[in-house]
């Protein structure tokens, strides 16, 4: 569904869908305070707060039925975007460590590794908000993250501006999304696979 802005709006369709009923007496189906929160927080955290391209009239729509549902939409950002814990920023001073400008600054590229989590006690969600973090660098149109998973893979996750376009660089390698947030799953060495990305994005820089 290339206008959601989160799995969330999809899950909150289908709820809506079994509330309403069908007329042949399928019962009714409504979303408690408690599911409004999670709703709400898997909106408000894939929007990025409401600030990302993928932010649409509809996600706001949205927002709105799910705050009357009864989601704490300040509890949720105080939680999801600004609460960080110390072991958190010590694996955000690693991975800024690995930050790498391409073409001038337009293009970021940054990894985290299974050995920064083992060595920040912390675990691969605590990066969520990393991606969100490097492409509000200034000058900064696409952003590359790699992250290490247990089997030695990288996940990869691609940002872009509304000028751009990562979906169809994750979907040549297997993977899906949409026009500004895109993702796949590679195998090899990173720096080499930086390169290629960041030789496959650039001309969009022109």
């Amino acid at each position: 569904e290339p206008v959601a802005s989160s799995a969330s709006l999809l899950v909150l369709r289908v709820i809506e869908t079994l509330a309403a009923g069908g007329g042949d007496g399928a019962p009714a189906f409504a979303v408690n305070a408690s599911m409004a929160s999670n709703l709400y927080a898997g909106l408000y955290t894939d929007t990025g707060g409401f600030r990302f391209p993928n932010t649409l009239p509809l996600s706001f729509e949205a927002a709105g039925r799910l705050v009357a549902a009864g989601a704490d939409a300040a509890e949720v950002a105080e939680r999801t975007l600004h609460e960080r814990t110390p072991a958190s920023l010590a694996l955000l001073a690693r991975v800024l460590d690995t930050f790498e400008y391409h073409h001038g600054g337009r293009l970021l590229s940054l990894r985290v590794t299974r050995a920064m989590l083992a060595a920040t006690g912390t675990v691969m969600a605590d990066t969520e908000q990393f991606t969100g973090l490097a492409s509000a660098v200034r000058g900064v149109r696409f952003v590359v993250f790699l992250k290490e998973r247990e089997d030695g893979a990288w996940r990869v996750s691609l940002r872009t501006d509304a000028a751009g376009d990562v979906h169809a660089a994750a979907s040549r390698r297997g993977g899906g999304g949409h026009r500004q947030a895109a993702g796949c799953t590679l195998a090899g060495d990173p720096a080499t696979l930086v390169a290629e990305l960041v030789a496959e994005l650039a001309p969009q820089l022109d």
